[in-house]
């Protein structure tokens, strides 16, 4: 059981994520070669070569030298576990499989649960961001810095949560008033929304700019999601028109 549970929550998450079978496939195999005395021959004569060179893929992955780890910037280690991957597949069962291992973290010792959040933070989160899947990024930094620094978490997420009630009222108004505007001008939209900047991003922010929470002034945006590029000019204007920029 014990060695079953992880590869099917990954395999899982590749299917979430419409992922090919030749994938999902690969996502269940993924420790084989690592844990087990099969090898890429094996698996290749099971199943294929295509499937062989994935999980052969991560396999490399997980071999690469803890001290270079150590010894490489954070980026500089993306760049090589993008450089090595001929098959981006790979890197979508590597970011499955490290979901996965925050997900169940709390089973982990203090010093283990220390290093594996730092390296989700400097490597796999914004992996995540550069391929384009926000959600899995987002998830990966906040379960990461929740476990790595617990402290700054609760105090910037409980200062969030205390200026969203200030602010939920003005943003529905600026929303609404918005969308008005919109509908009147016959612009054709998806939505009207707001968002606000999740809490690892606003600590990065201040630890890079040196800010205090109160200093933030992008804490909060208004989307507005149109059907044609052409309209984002002409939305732009709208919005100049409704609020000085």
């Amino acid at each position: 059981e014990a060695f079953i549970t992880h590869p099917v929550a990954v395999a899982n998450i590749l299917a979430e994520l419409k992922m090919d079978y030749k994938c999902i496939i690969a996502g269940l195999l993924h420790d084989v070669i690592e844990d087990t005395d099969n090898d890429y021959n094996d698996i290749e004569r099971v199943f294929d070569k295509e499937i062989a060179n994935m999980v052969d893929g991560l396999t490399k992955i997980e071999r690469m030298p803890a001290k270079s780890r150590k010894e490489n910037q954070a980026e500089n280690f993306l760049k090589m576990i993008m450089a090595m991957c001929s098959d981006i597949r790979v890197l979508l069962i590597k970011l499955a499989d490290r979901l996965h291992n925050m997900r169940t973290l709390e089973h982990a010792n203090e010093e283990q649960k220390r290093r594996i959040s730092q390296e989700t933070l400097d490597i796999y989160a914004p992996l995540a961001r550069r391929l384009g899947m926000n959600e899995i990024g987002l998830e990966l930094e906040e379960i990461g810095f929740k476990t790595r620094y617990p402290l700054r978490y609760r105090t910037l997420k409980h200062a969030v949560a205390s200026i969203e009630k200030k602010h939920r009222m003005t943003l529905e108004k600026i929303t609404q008033r918005i969308e008005a505007a919109l509908n009147e001008s016959n612009i054709a939209y998806e939505y009207v929304r707001s968002r606000k900047k999740h809490v690892y991003s606003i600590y990065q922010k201040m630890k890079r700019k040196k800010l205090s929470f109160n200093e933030i002034t992008d804490m909060y945006a208004i989307r507005a999601c149109v059907k044609k590029t052409a309209d984002c000019y002409t939305v732009l204007g709208i919005i100049h028109g409704l609020y000085r920029p």
